[in-house]
């Protein structure tokens, strides 16, 4: 039988007894134990996931509550507060400077407080929202110790006042230094601090004198720059390069470390990003209490107050900050009069509106509640409205109750959070089957290649909002998933090892002796084939002879005479080689090459020696044949790296063919470059050869395009490849006729392919040569056209 059909049969054999009990065996097994197992998590699955989210429901009621308690007490607070009292319009001329002072602090001591309004009979008197409040990429520029020239990214520059060190930059715009210094105290600063905030003043009064010392010096500065440069000020500012970001070296790890460090590590995604640091809050609180506590601004629509805060990083080349417009608004953003008339408490009750409301402004959303300040003028309407920002609630709401959070808004989701309290990625929110979720309590959807059972939660906030508990699938199988592996895994793994070891010993012994008789043949002809490989066909080592006749004997046999074969060939390729070009040698190494001829198109080129005989006539023969042979050897390489083919040396004479015997579409091109080569390498050699006292070589070259007969001439049992016919004739003339240094071709060969584009000729006057009746136009080739070719 032969080794074929025993491996057939042999491996054949073992593998399909070993997959009949692989499957047959554990699959009786499994389909036993699961087929129970899949019944318990159909039944299980649904009840656990709604289980976890009505008790997380509990969590949301009670949590909605406590918001409910925080927001009431502040409001209580407020409603006690003789301070307030005082800068109502009745009873004070502070009144501009007193709401934002309320607010200020209301803002700052509260992380969560992210909306401030009181009005005034339907009249904004303080408006502050820092919910989704953007931040913004900036460069700087700094013009002393305390003036900088800041930028945001499409906006006209600012100037950034800096009152401590490593402290926040204030901005203003440049126009503030056109005002006198008398006018901005009372441009800015309220006359009376507040009676409320007395242990406010020294610090408000510390501030302020700071910042118009600094707005003076700086003032003064910008003065004498101006003088000295007789520039205006616009066209002063343009001469201050700002840095490029990408120039700017990045935050160092005590810097990242910081609040707003966070925020600036991840500029590169310009997204802000979702950490308990909360650096969105810290930057609003914190500009919050800088303008309307620390420096007790009257007003921050003044056209000359502070634009916003920028913080600088270590380089103070770049940052990030908030600005004004963004934080402070001019008008009410949200109807406290009318939310309360129709959530008023019963009387001889505080007067906070019974229910909390959803205040909405753009993109901003924050859960809020109103109190109705009380006065004694009846025609007075006030109201004091504080709401919490919904981000960092859901976030909290998340992590308490362990699930995932999505909130919808008329039907289109406006944030996500993770169990784990980040937000999740858009690319995840694109998934979510929205469609499918509108109009249903509860149900189960499939979202990042993972099933989620969902259920709607409403706390009567808004009907706008909806509010939606997620619980993966994964957590409520995960426990009988644990149970049936504990159960099945120890009688499984001692099944599949009996089949394991019974099948590995049948293997070992039959692959054991099929080893033997095949791989080490086999391994000496691998090896073997690698020497061939790299043409090491005398140090091959083949395997021993043998009297079987299987296919590996018949192969070790056939690679041997193959091996014996290639050394016999490449001994005939390398003489050839050195006899004919390299293409006429593999035609010949076909079996192709026959007597005879056929008509080419081809491009012909001889070059000769000048004056040859004369320069070397004292020279020893053997010297003459190493003048030749290098020369030869130089020029020849040329021809071969551009295409062309040796016919044959003429004494000091090379002639060379293009598209003969493989044709090439471009062979005047490269005819005419080779010229041009070997005339620019000629230029080189001489020039050492000068140097070095010899004397200098000169050729000329005739190049020619025409038809010829190509093929093998001279008897069967000798033959030489060349070509005939009048294109021979005339290139060799055209050689003859060149002057030293000179490249002279036809007009055929000019007008080949690619010639007119490459190259740049001088026409010759028409000249008579011998053999030809008809006058030959002659062109002169100059250079290439592009000499990097």
């Amino acid at each position: 039988m032969r080794l074929r059909a025993k491996l057939f049969w042999s491996i054949g054999s073992l593998f399909f007894l070993i997959a009949i009990l692989s499957y047959f065996l554990p699959t009786a097994f499994l389909k036993r134990d699961s087929a129970h197992f899949k019944e318990r998590l159909d039944a299980d699955a649904a009840s656990r996931a709604t289980q976890i989210i009505e008790q997380n429901k509990l969590v949301l009621s009670s949590f909605v509550g406590q918001i409910r308690g925080e927001i009431n007490s502040l409001l209580y607070l407020i409603s006690s507060s003789d301070a307030l009292k005082q800068a109502l319009p009745e009873n004070s001329t502070s009144f501009h400077q007193e709401p934002w002072q309320m607010a200020s602090h209301l803002i700052y001591f509260n992380d969560q407080v992210g909306f401030i309004q009181e009005t005034h009979n339907g009249t904004a008197e303080a408006v502050i929202l820092l919910d989704q409040t953007p931040i913004y990429l900036f460069r700087s520029a700094q013009l002393n110790k305390q003036l900088f020239l800041v930028q945001f990214e499409d906006q006209s520059p600012l100037a950034g006042i800096q009152l401590e060190p490593n402290g926040a930059l204030i901005l203003f715009d440049w126009s503030i230094f056109n005002s006198a210094e008398s006018d901005w105290r009372k441009a800015y600063f309220a006359v009376d601090l507040g009676s409320g905030f007395a242990s406010e003043n020294a610090s408000a009064k510390r501030y302020q004198d700071l910042l118009m010392t600094t707005l003076s010096a700086s003032k003064k500065y910008l003065e004498l720059q101006l003088a000295s440069s007789h520039l205006s000020l616009q066209d002063w500012l343009d001469t201050k390069k700002l840095p490029k970001s990408a120039d700017v070296p990045p935050l160092t790890n005590q810097e990242i470390d910081t609040p707003y460090g966070v925020m600036w590590r991840n500029w590169d995604s310009m997204k802000r990003p979702d950490n308990h640091t909360e650096p969105l809050g810290f930057f609003g609180r914190g500009m919050v209490d800088l303008f309307f506590a620390d420096l007790a601004l009257k007003d921050p629509f003044n056209a000359s107050a502070p634009k916003g805060v920028v913080y600088l990083n270590q380089n103070r080349q770049l940052g990030f900050g908030l600005q004004s417009v963004d934080i402070f608004y001019k008008t009410p953003l949200f109807d406290d009069a009318t939310f309360y008339k129709n959530h008023a408490p019963p009387d001889n009750q505080v007067p906070i509106s019974t229910e909390l409301a959803l205040i909405e402004s753009g993109n901003h959303l924050c859960i809020g509640s109103t109190l109705k300040l009380v006065t004694s003028n009846a025609k007075h309407e006030d109201y004091f409205t504080i709401g919490m920002r919904l981000s960092p609630l859901l976030r909290n709401l998340a992590l308490s109750a362990n699930v995932d959070v999505l909130l919808l808004q008329n039907g289109e989701i406006l944030t996500a959070i993770s169990s784990k309290g980040n937000s999740v990625p858009e690319s995840i929110l694109k998934q979510v089957p929205v469609e499918s979720i509108l109009g249903k309590d509860r149900g189960s959807i499939e979202l990042n290649e993972k099933s989620f059972y969902y259920a709607k939660v409403q706390e009567d906030v808004s009907s706008k909002l909806s509010l939606y508990f997620l619980v993966s699938a994964d957590e409520t199988v995960y426990q009988q998933i644990t149970e049936v592996e504990e159960q099945t895994k120890q009688a499984l793994a001692l099944q599949l090892l009996i089949i394991a070891l019974f099948c590995l010993v049948v293997a070992l012994i039959v692959l054991a002796y099929l080893s033997h008789r095949v791989t080490k043949p086999i391994s000496v002809l691998a090896k073997a084939t690698e020497e061939v490989a790299q043409g090491h066909y005398n140090t091959v080592a083949l395997p021993e002879s043998t009297n079987q006749n299987d296919e590996v004997a018949v192969l070790a046999r056939s690679f041997a005479h193959m091996v014996d074969g290639l050394r016999d060939r490449e001994k005939i390729r390398g003489v050839l080689n050195k006899v004919v070009s390299k293409e006429i040698a593999e035609e010949i190494l076909k079996g192709t090459v026959h007597l005879g001829g056929e008509e080419k198109i081809v491009t012909i080129l001889f070059a000769d020696i000048r004056g040859f005989t004369k320069m070397t006539e004292n020279f020893h023969p053997r010297d003459v044949i190493g003048l030749l042979n290098t020369f030869m050897t130089k020029m020849s390489r040329i021809i071969d790296e551009e295409g062309g083919v040796i016919d044959k040396y003429i004494g000091d004479e090379i002639m060379a063919l293009y598209g003969a015997p493989i044709e090439q579409a471009d062979s005047a091109y490269r005819a005419l470059k080779t010229s041009v080569r070997m005339m620019r390498f000629l230029k080189e050699w001489n020039d050492e050869r000068i140097s070095q006292g010899r004397p200098a070589i000169e050729i000329g070259i005739g190049v020619h395009t025409g038809p010829v007969i190509a093929g093998n001439m001279g008897a069967e049992f000798r033959m030489n490849y060349t070509v005939l016919g009048a294109t021979v004739n005339l290139a060799s003339r055209l050689c003859s006729m060149a002057k030293p240094g000179e490249i002279l071709t036809t007009e055929p060969t000019i007008h080949s392919s690619q010639v007119q584009a490459s190259f740049e000729f001088k026409e010759d006057p028409a000249i008579e040569v011998r053999g030809f009746s008809k006058e030959i136009k002659t062109f002169s080739v100059i250079k290439l056209k592009n000499p990097e070719l």
